[in-house]
């Protein structure tokens, strides 16, 4: 039970009226639900609600529907926060400060290299409060307010590292600015806090083959592209569409990934696809999309191997046992064989890449076929047939083997 029945409630109110009404308030109610009686008793662990003062400069506030005061306040101040409370910042949040991961040691150097940058790079702290006033006090673009129950329920990951920082490097953090929402719950329907604490916590998850489209490289594709009649979708987004005159960018870096004479970059495309793109700064993204490459080599690449693909899904129904294990697991493997043989269709436009396609294409894929179906029962006989397109070495010697 959250609330008292209104029938209740007016009697209460009924009672406290006649109590009250010729003095002072000599009795008050206070509804004491079930939710409040834990927290109670988690206070007595956790100890005393965090009241304090916190200077938002640059503020704005907003009083409806609920209060809230957003800003941006210096890291020093989220320092001292730290020092002094520690991971009873974020008793009401998801989760504590996790200390070195990737992601903390990315911020804690931005803080220490490019602390002018901070405010651009992070996303901010959401601040859940009882009530908040501000005090009286003579400021140029700036307010103090006494927050009373402070906590932080999204961006402890945010100060926690700031605090840690701080500890080598005060001048540094004393430079950051970190854009705040003080949010009063006062007033505010009984769930509002922890909803607040959802939604801050909760978005689309952000992968690394996003960052893709952050790339230049990828624009200048989309219009060679384009120029091809080819649709090149960089983005994700619902709905989207791979046809006959449209790749994803995920086609693309795997086809063109596996054209290139270096067999472990294959073999990653098989193991964790995600390696690719993980950085497009750095191998092995940059040795698949750079500026030699073209938009008919990308284009080639991708319907070579949407052919391979459908002749493995049709072939694959009548085959069994390894036969039907090397074609499917091979997948990869394949197409960098079938693209390396034939290496002068890609990039050259005077060639009849359209009748290769049609006729010779399935004849090659058969050949290989047969020779990695005999490799493998030479050379991996009691190998896991999976296990061998996944590794490393044994594909540096099967390419050898169909290449020579």
């Amino acid at each position: 039970m959250t609330s008292l029945s209104t029938h209740n409630s007016d009697a209460i109110n009924r009672l406290l009226k006649d109590i009250n009404e010729d003095s002072e308030e000599l009795i008050s109610f206070e509804t004491f639900t079930l939710l409040k009686a834990h927290k109670a008793l988690a206070g007595l662990s956790e100890g005393q609600p965090i009241n304090s003062e916190i200077t938002v400069e640059h503020f704005e506030k907003i009083d409806i529907p609920y209060k809230m005061i957003y800003g941006i306040v210096n890291g020093s101040v989220f320092a001292q926060l730290w020092d002094k409370y520690r991971n009873k910042l974020f008793n009401e949040n998801i989760r504590g400060f996790l200390g070195d991961s990737v992601v903390n040691e990315d911020m804690q150097n931005t803080i220490l290299q490019y602390p002018e940058n901070f405010l651009y790079y992070n996303n901010g702290i959401t601040l859940l409060c009882d009530s908040f006033v501000k005090k009286p006090l003579v400021q140029q673009n700036a307010g103090t307010f006494d927050a009373k129950n402070l906590k932080v329920v999204n961006g402890a990951q945010t100060v926690g590292t700031i605090g840690k920082v701080y500890n080598q490097s005060p001048d540094s953090v004393e430079k950051i600015w970190v854009s705040v929402k003080l949010i009063s719950l006062e007033n505010c329907p009984q769930e509002f806090g922890e909803n607040v604490t959802k939604k801050t916590n909760t978005q689309n998850r952000i992968e690394k083959r996003d960052f893709v489209s952050l790339d230049p490289l990828q624009d200048k594709l989309k219009t060679e592209l384009a120029i091809l009649g080819v649709d090149y979708h960089i983005k994700r987004y619902a709905g989207m569409n791979v046809n006959d005159t449209s790749c994803s960018v995920e086609d693309a870096i795997v086809a063109v990934g596996c054209s290139l004479s270096n067999i472990d970059i294959t073999v990653t495309a098989k193991r964790e696809v995600g390696l690719l793109w993980n950085d497009i700064n750095q191998e092995p993204y940059t040795l698949i999309i750079n500026e030699k490459l073209t938009a008919i080599k990308v284009w080639r690449c991708v319907k070579i191997m949407r052919k391979l693909n459908n002749y493995i899904k049709i072939t694959s129904k009548d085959k069994k046992g390894k036969e039907k294990q090397c074609l499917i697991h091979s997948n990869r493997f394949v197409l960098h064989i079938l693209l390396n043989k034939n290496a002068s269709l890609l990039d050259d436009e005077s060639i009849d890449f359209d009748s290769y396609l049609e006729s010779g294409v399935q004849q090659d894929i058969e050949t290989i076929e047969k020779k990695i179906v005999s490799a493998i029962e030479k050379k991996y006989k009691t190998s896991l047939v999976h296990q061998v397109f996944r590794n490393y070495t044994k594909c540096r010697d099967l390419q050898a083997l169909l290449l020579k």
